[in-house]
């Protein structure tokens, strides 16, 4: 064969290609359009690179001692920024709410059925003998005992919710009728207390687990989108339904349990007041039980989660569509507070949130150091830490109504208020009123603040009133400080509350 014969099996060939004069055209317009596609793309990718580099997100460090209502700070800036999304999860939260009600009304009966009544103390289920539930129970009205019977089902009921929220093995608070040793005790705690003997539970401490409900990092998010999205045959929303069912059937139990009169004596008699408590329902079983009811946003802001490390939270702004703010929501527990240094780079605002209403209260990890006191330090930390030298503070003493609650007392219940100076000596002969012990606990914080703060650091200091979501507090304290952060919050918020 000749190597000069063309092979037509040789591709692309190596004769020239022809395209007619119309063809060109087509070819060269695409050509064109591609390039301008290209360089559209180009272009949008250094203006989102610029936009980013001129405008750096807000980044919001939310702070503060366990229990003093950071979390729920949380929840109003999602109502504030991203309503929509609130509105499309509320009837996530109902699972929540279910069990902050089952899981205080567990701990009541075992409060209950675990006292020792001859000695006003309270005996650990492994140290109890096999007789002392029995024991215990037998001093409790007959009506009483069988009301208690009928609600049997609520500790299944808080182990499967407790299972399916958090995809968690269930406490072992949830294994035998009588009390265990609360891992993570919740309920407050006087700042005095006795001294009992050793295997005993002290009684302040009794319950405390009621309304504690603690989530891994990121695991509240998720649930709450796994759930709205669910179908119908999905097994949350199986337990949801068995939930709701029983609760809608027994209702009038829970109601009856609560506000039997043997019940109040016996929680006032060992000092435990649930109705101070994050996660407080008690008063709303009827309307929480009843068949068309729906989580409202003060139930949202009320439901108490605790989130037991640090949460990072992106709120696109709904009415800045370019805005962007990263909230960190730290744990606040003793255990926790070392790794809080991470998160103190490039920090537009630290939000410190501490309790006026723990003044008379206890850590749960040391019931020897006042609430108060170690929040007191713990702030005074923080304004002497040099990572924070350029960041300024917004602090909001929160829980005022509490704070009013326990001052003013119940004469319905012949509970007289507590005396503030009681647990500050300091205080002296000043009025036992609110707005006089509110001043006094801002002062104090003022106080370390102006000691311990560089002095150009500025501090935004706010009362807050808890879960009164038709108060835009947002607004009175961006309308005080006149901070940049809060004046924007001041045009998206219209709803802000705390606990």
């Amino acid at each position: 064969m000749s190597k000069h014969r063309k092979d037509k099996s040789i591709w692309p060939s190596f004769q020239k290609l022809r395209e007619s004069t119309s063809e060109r055209a087509l070819r060269q317009s695409a050509q064109a359009q591609a390039r301008k596609r290209s360089e559209n793309i180009d272009r949008a990718i250094e203006e989102e690179r610029l936009k980013l580099t001129a405008e750096p997100k807000t980044k919001i460090l939310l702070l503060g001692p366990s229990e003093s209502g950071k979390s729920t700070m949380l929840k109003n800036f999602q109502m504030a920024f991203s309503p929509t999304t609130f509105r499309a999860q509320v009837d996530s939260w109902l699972p929540i709410i279910y069990l902050n009600i089952v899981r205080m009304l567990n701990s009541i009966i075992d409060s209950l059925e675990s006292w020792d009544y001859g000695s006003d103390s309270l005996l650990y289920v492994e140290d109890a003998p096999a007789t002392s539930t029995s024991t215990s129970s037998a001093h409790i009205p007959i009506d009483l005992q069988e009301i208690i019977s009928r609600l049997r089902q609520l500790r299944i009921i808080e182990t499967e919710l407790d299972m399916d929220i958090y995809h968690s093995q269930p406490s072992t608070a949830f294994s035998s009728p009588a009390v265990t040793r609360p891992s993570s005790p919740t309920f407050a705690s006087p700042s005095r207390i006795a001294v009992d003997r050793p295997g005993t539970l002290k009684k302040h401490d009794i319950s405390r687990r009621a309304s504690s409900i603690s989530i891994r990092p990121g695991v509240l998010r998720q649930r709450l989108i796994d759930h709205h999205n669910a179908d119908a045959t999905s097994p949350s929303l199986a337990i949801y339904d068995r939930t709701k069912q029983f609760l809608e059937e027994h209702a009038l139990d829970m109601v009856a349990l609560w506000t039997h009169d043997w019940t109040r004596e016996q929680l006032e008699a060992h000092e435990v007041h649930p109705e101070y408590q994050s996660g407080f329902f008690l008063d709303d079983i009827t309307r929480i039980c009843s068949p068309s009811f729906r989580p409202t946003a003060e139930d949202i802001l009320r439901a108490r989660v605790s989130t037991p490390s640090a949460e990072e939270y992106r709120l696109a702004l709904e009415a800045r569509p370019d805005s962007e703010w990263i909230i960190y929501d730290v744990s606040g527990g003793r255990s926790q507070r070392a790794a809080w240094a991470q998160y103190f780079e490039d920090v537009t605002a630290v939000l410190y949130v501490a309790s006026l209403s723990a003044f008379d209260e206890t850590l749960a990890e040391d019931i020897t150091v006042n609430r108060l006191t170690d929040s007191l330090l713990l702030w005074q930390t923080l304004c002497s830490n040099k990572l924070l030298s350029a960041v300024d503070f917004v602090l909001l003493l929160n829980k005022m109504d509490l704070l009013e609650s326990k001052l003013v007392g119940n004469d319905e219940k012949g509970r007289s208020g507590i005396k503030f100076v009681k647990h500050v000596n300091s205080f002296k002969s000043r009025p036992n009123d609110l707005a006089t012990v509110a001043k006094y606990i801002q002062e104090m914080f003022l106080s370390l603040h102006r000691q311990h703060s560089p002095p150009s650091r500025k501090v935004y200091s706010h009362l807050a009133c808890a879960i009164v979501s038709r108060q835009s507090s947002i607004q009175k304290m961006a309308r005080c400080a006149n901070f940049p952060v809060l004046t924007l919050l001041l045009g998206c918020s219209r709803h802000f509350a705390d606990t």
